[in-house]
């Protein structure tokens, strides 16, 4: 099976706008580096003798990995966000500046970063206004 290793072009709107100057080649780039780390991820684990990291976890976790690495991966790859890295912290990504630090508990500007194996219907636990994007995934 070939692995993937960067977003399905069908599904990228390079004219689309996004909130805080975040670039959709930095988003592309952020999956790619995704993408890597998870298959390196899997490539330890299957060469040691265990099954792959999505047999391994259940979906909610898995999902919750998943956009755990797209939310660093995002930061990494922006010039215009971080990583809001207090637990349980919102939103997830952060503008730079706005904030006195990367820990903010509630905050009132970024983008919430959703994964979700699910077509449709996800659900967040934010009940607050903010941008939120949501990437789906398949695996198999």
């Amino acid at each position: 099976m070939t692995r993937p290793t960067k977003l399905d072009p069908r599904y990228v709107n390079l004219r689309v706008i996004l909130p805080y100057a975040l670039k959709v080649e930095a988003v592309e780039k952020a999956v790619a580096e995704t993408y890597r780390l998870f298959h390196g991820f899997n490539d330890f684990l299957e060469s040691g003798g265990f099954r792959p990291l999505e047999e391994l976890l259940l979906g909610n976790l898995l999902s919750g990995i998943i956009s755990e690495f797209l939310v660093k991966n995002i930061a990494r790859a922006s010039e215009t966000l971080e990583a809001n890295m207090k637990v349980g912290g919102h939103p997830d990504l952060l503008p730079r500046g706005h904030y006195s630090s990367n820990l903010v508990l509630k905050g009132d500007e970024g983008i919430e970063i959703k994964s979700s194996i699910q077509r449709g219907g996800w659900q967040g636990h934010n009940p607050e206004d903010c941008w939120l994007m949501v990437f789906r995934y398949a695996i198999g």
